[in-house]
């Protein structure tokens, strides 16, 4: 059932409802029956929060639909934040009337004013135009936060002043995301900015330990506010207030001094030295630990996907992941524009072309995805087929349609969120473990071993601290787009272990890669004859004999096709029989 179909928002029966229609229920609800009480007592605890069993008792919800639901969650931080503006700053009751005898409580005749983003904190991205020179100007977007009293200053500087040294925007965003909370949860508890301390990172950083985030996020919220705050102290917005140096690089005086705000020196791996929270948790989750998806894994995932709406799309991404090593919002960057044509698919089997298409990479940076020769004929037939039928009928629709090559019925491209839940439900349903993400540990793997073929190390003893060792992971890691080596560490392990030496690695996998495109591509193929036979079938009972003829012709056709892809397929198998 839609919204729009509900008679009444008190209904008691909302079994039929979606997720959403239900959320957009409570809502209104919430809007109803808190807003109408704001100036009733009986709806805050003594403290001055919300009573939050009476809400669910007035809305008809369960607690976690107050915690999980954006609107309401803003109705109550709204009504909150009004009731501690009509309480006196000594935390007395509110004032009683002028006369000595009455016990009457006077409220303010005020309204309550609707739901407002900026109690939240909202996030508006100002365009800003800056003369370097009289002759030069140049365009900046600087994320900037406002509260319901105004600009955050402090914060919105110290993210101009990261605009300026050219950083993402994409990155000034997930800043300020991260200080927009921390600076929610201070106001929430009356912490001026000037007055935070260790303690209140440490309770911060326990908030979200019992949220259950893991520990890896913990510290990058950590080394964001840190940093934040090691800004302020350096450009003299706080004095002596954040520990930047080691006790003995200060003057004697404050050798002794408390800083509110304590550091510990890091050394990363590149042999740089920098300042870091005292409180970041030492991350003790071996890499190793992570799921390895390996190509037999990958399979009985595209397995799972048989049968389901979009089949050959979704599988199609799996072997994008696991063939370019492209992450899943570069993946979703590839428009059919970026594909070859037929003429040019042709060259490139023959090896007279190379084809890549360029993406932004993380953080920003240019990169380029390198997909095979198979993996483009099969993208192809998936662009004239399967995609070609969502454009159709979008169009038949009026819907517009927008140029990405993975796309959803309503000619939108996936989004990223939605391509990982789809792919989270694969893995569920194949039983394996793992994620969109981590099928990057197939191409991670074999980027490493073709690396220690490349390298030609036959006999030399591979210790912890070789250079060959260094140089194989920074190959691999070129090819990956990783920033670390640190991540691929435990694949070269793994291969030194079993001794991994062959010469023919590199066009091992070639192979193996081809082998595993055309059978998909053969299933592709056999997929759409069984459909265009079923309608050839369907349509013999009511089309003319014409229309039949067409229909027998076209399917002959990609039977033809078929039997060429068959004839590859098998000559292909006697190539890595031979390989192998």
């Amino acid at each position: 059932m839609r919204y729009a179909e509900l008679p009444n928002i008190w209904q008691e029966d909302l079994s039929g409802l979606s997720g959403a229609a239900l959320g957009r229920v409570y809502v209104e609800r919430a809007t109803e029956r808190l807003v109408s009480r704001a100036i009733d007592p009986s709806l805050y605890e003594d403290w001055g929060k919300i009573d939050v069993d009476r809400a669910c008792q007035l809305i008809g919800c369960k607690r976690s639909a107050l915690y999980q639901n954006t609107g309401i969650r803003t109705i109550i931080s709204d009504l909150q934040e009004q009731d501690a503006k009509l309480k006196p700053a000594d935390g007395s009751e509110h004032e009683q009337a002028a006369e000595p005898k009455s016990n009457v409580i006077q409220f303010p005749m005020e309204r309550a004013r609707p739901p407002s983003r900026y109690i939240v904190g909202k996030i508006v991205v100002v365009k800003v135009k800056l003369a370097l020179s009289k002759a030069v100007s140049r365009d900046y977007s600087i994320p900037t936060l406002f509260w319901e009293d105004g600009i955050d200053r402090e914060v919105s500087h110290y993210i101009r002043a990261l605009a300026l040294e050219e950083r993402p925007l994409s990155t000034l965003l997930e800043y300020l995301k991260i200080l927009r909370e921390f600076r929610r949860f201070c106001r929430q508890n009356g912490i001026p900015w000037l007055l935070v301390n260790d303690d209140t990172l440490r309770a911060y950083r326990a908030l979200k330990l019992n949220k259950g985030i893991k520990t890896r996020r913990i510290n990058t919220i950590t080394g964001v506010i840190f940093q934040f705050y090691a800004w302020a102290e350096r450009v003299g917005m706080l004095r002596n207030h954040v520990q930047l140096y080691e006790p003995g690089d200060y003057p004697p005086e404050l050798w002794e001094h408390p800083f509110a705000i304590t550091s510990d020196e890091f050394t990363k791996k590149d042999g740089a030295k920098i300042r870091v929270s005292r409180l970041r948790i030492p991350d003790t989750s071996p890499k190793a630990n992570r799921p390895t998806v390996t190509d037999a894994k990958l399979k009985l995932v595209k397995y799972a996907e048989e049968g389901s709406r979009h089949e050959e799309r979704n599988s199609l991404a799996y072997s994008w992941i696991a063939v370019t090593g492209a992450r899943s919002f570069e993946l979703l960057q590839v428009i059919v524009g970026k594909l070859p044509t037929r003429e040019q698919l042709d060259r490139i089997f023959a090896g007279a072309l190379d084809w890549t298409i360029e993406v932004k990479r993380k953080g920003g940076r240019d990169g380029k995805l390198v997909p095979t020769a198979d993996l483009l004929r099969r993208t192809l037939n998936f662009a004239e087929n399967e995609r070609a039928a969502i454009v159709k009928r979008c169009e038949s629709l009026g819907l517009p349609v927008e140029d990405g090559l993975f796309l959803t019925d309503k000619g939108t491209t996936l989004a990223v969120s939605s391509f990982q839940g789809l792919a989270r439900l694969a893995f569920q349903r194949a039983g394996v473990a793992g994620s969109a993400h981590r099928i990057r540990a197939i191409p991670a793997r074999k980027a490493v071993e073709v690396a220690l073929d490349v390298a030609d190390v036959g006999d030399v003893e591979l210790g912890p601290d070789t250079i060959w060792k260094h140089a194989i992971l920074m190959r691999a890691a070129d090819i990956l787009d990783h920033r670390s080596t640190r991540t691929l560490e435990h694949y070269l392990n793994d291969l030194i272990n079993s001794r991994v030496q062959k010469s023919a690695a590199s066009k091992l996998h070639m192979v193996e890669s081809a082998i595993s495109e055309k059978e998909l591509t053969l299933a592709a193929l056999e997929r759409r004859i069984e459909a265009r036979t079923k309608e050839l079938d369907i349509n013999r009972l009511i089309a003319d004999f014409r229309r039949t003829g067409t229909l027998a012709g076209a399917t002959a056709e990609e039977v033809r096709t078929l039997e060429e892809f068959q004839d590859e397929f098998d000559t292909a198998m006697r190539e890595f029989k031979i390989a192998a």
